[in-house]
């Protein structure tokens, strides 16, 4: 029995081991030959990239070059290592101005493969340098400045280097030359010696054992002595309805004396001195000029000018309207459409109807204190509050937060960005026309406090949280906020609802949505009072809906009623 599993076992292990076994398949590498770079007189850059090794193990690397075609490993080769991917090679021992072929290699047990061949030419050293010539600048009567860049030596040193020039085209080192030394690089270089109101023609240069190099050339005029003047005008600033600030620079006198400079203006352009002119002295340098006796909202076109014995100059010519400065944040509001009122409120609010609204700009906050007092000290309002009889600010009620102190109108201590109270509807009205503004439309108010064409639909300008946006008397303590302390509305207005009521342009009609005009509706031709809208600290949340609508007479004032502009674009 034992004899007998001997036997089959030697059968079954002979069986095996008479199994063919396959032997593995390899192939050469695949590689490329990198572009050949940094090429100088006797090296070069070049290198490859294996990507694949075909299976078996790279014995070595490298580049191999000739100056015959078909380079291979028999020629001259580096050694760059064993690793797959990208290698760099360093040719060197090359021969100045000589064609050589390169090939990448990779060799394994397959055998040597090779990128694809790539040919290049060693510098010479016997070359002439390279060298630009440098701008003409500070041209003068007898003197001018210029230059080069010497940006290759040719493979020889530079012995010299500058600029050359001449009345004639074409200058060379035989003609007027500087020499700026050796070094490679820009220079600078000074001509000297010129006669005014000539002609000239310059050259960089460069010379090296090869010869001279010449830079492109390049052509000027000197100076003559009688010229007009040259100058510049300022920008206007201190732009106000009658008046503003400018000026100039005389920055050459044309090697003449200045005689008179100054700035003329004119509401038509190219102003000349037989305009509106000042007279801001004499020789050169910076000037300021005051314009004035402007008429407000035209547009002016003014000019610096400077006389010299050969005659004027004048400056760039500046355009500026006549107005003043709001200085308040501007909201740009896009014309659109929108449901006005509300058929779940008052009578007054009814019915809803659609109106069309044209572009406008509006105040991104209720108009302050501090800028209603800074306006009442410009206009020169009487101590009382009053313009020409008519009172723009009670300040005489206790409830007023500007005061008089003898000598100008100043802000209540803390109460600098609050907005402006006890303001009648003249004064709100003026105060906008004086930066060239108007009060809104009671269909403009409304249609930017909805938020214009972002509206979100909100009860409140801005949320259905009327807490969120508004001060009322919920919130309040009894008294106005600074502008901009709650959240804003959907075009970035604060306060539209709560704070302080804001005066409208429109007379009060509570009947006025039935006759209303469906574009830019400006309100009722003929009224008593005068519209205001938005709520404000004093009065309840329902009274801050965007909806609804108050009024009072014109030369109503109280501490709880305000206005913000707007603007036509």
């Amino acid at each position: 029995m034992k004899k007998i599993l001997l036997i089959l076992f030697t059968v079954i292990f002979t069986i095996i081991s008479c199994e063919e076994v396959d032997e593995p398949t390899y192939t050469v590498p695949t590689l490329t030959t990198n572009v050949t770079t940094d090429i100088a007189f006797t090296s070069a850059t070049s290198g490859g990239d294996i990507t694949e090794t075909g299976g078996a193990d790279i014995t070595a690397k490298g580049v191999c070059w000739s100056t015959s075609t078909n380079p291979t490993t028999e020629d001259n080769i580096t050694n760059d290592g064993t690793e797959i991917g990208s290698f760099t090679s360093t040719i060197t021992g090359l021969t100045e101005d000589t064609t050589y072929y390169v090939k990448a290699y990779a060799t394994n047990s397959e055998g040597t493969a090779y990128g694809e061949e790539l040919e290049f030419t060693t510098l010479l050293s016997d070359s002439i340098s390279t060298v630009t010539t440098t701008s003409v600048t500070d041209i003068a009567l007898t003197s001018a400045t210029s230059g080069g860049n010497l940006t290759d030596d040719g493979g020889s040193t530079v012995t010299a280097k500058g600029i050359c020039w001449n009345t004639s085209p074409n200058p060379t080192t035989a003609d007027n030359t500087t020499d700026e030394g050796t070094a490679m690089g820009s220079f600078t270089s000074a001509m000297t010696d010129l006669t005014e109101n000539t002609t000239y023609y310059v050259r960089a240069y460069a010379t090296n054992g090869e010869g001279t190099a010449y830079g492109e050339e390049l052509e000027f005029t000197t100076l003559v002595v009688t010229s007009i003047s040259t100058v510049t005008t300022t920008a206007i600033t201190d732009i106000t309805a009658t008046s503003v600030t400018s000026g100039g620079n005389v920055t050459d006198d044309g090697y003449s004396s200045v005689t008179a400079k100054g700035v003329c203006w004119s509401p038509l352009p190219e102003p000349t001195i037989a305009d509106y002119t000042t007279n801001d002295g004499t020789g050169t340098g910076a000037f300021t000029s005051q314009i004035t006796g402007l008429t407000a909202y035209t547009t002016y076109y003014v000019r610096a000018y400077a006389i010299n014995g050969e005659g004027i100059a004048y400056g760039e010519e500046l355009t500026f309207m006549a107005e003043n400065i709001f200085p308040g944040e501007k909201i740009s509001i896009e014309s659109g459409s929108f449901q006005m009122g509300s058929d779940a409120g008052g009578a007054n609010e009814q019915p809803m109807h659609n109106i069309s609204i044209s572009s406008f700009e509006i105040s991104k906050y209720e108009v302050t204190n501090q800028q209603y007092a800074d306006y009442m000290n410009l206009i020169g309002a009487n101590v009382d509050g009053s313009v020409d009889g008519t009172i723009y600010l009670d300040i005489a009620n206790s409830d007023c937060q500007i005061s008089y102190n003898g000598s100008s109108f100043v802000v209540n201590a803390g109460k600098t960005n609050n907005p402006v109270i006890e303001v009648s509807w003249d004064g709100a009205k003026a105060y906008s026309e004086y930066y060239g503004g108007r009060l809104p439309t009671e269909a403009e108010w409304e249609f930017a406090a909805l938020g214009g064409n972002d509206s979100n639909g909100y009860s409140y300008a801005g949320s259905d949280n009327i807490d969120e946006v508004a001060w009322y008397t919920g919130n309040s303590g009894g008294t106005t906020h600074s502008v901009g302390t709650k959240n804003a509305n959907e075009l970035g207005l604060y306060d539209m609802s709560g704070n302080v009521w804001e005066w409208t342009n429109d007379w009060y009609d509570e009947n006025y949505y039935n006759t209303s005009s469906d574009t830019d509706p400006q309100g009722p031709e003929t009224g008593t009072y005068r519209v205001f809208r938005g709520g404000s600290w004093f009065y309840n949340a329902s009274y801050s809906r965007v909806a609804f609508r108050n009024g009072s007479f014109p030369t109503y004032m109280s501490g709880y009623l305000g206005f913000r502009p707007v603007f036509t674009p």
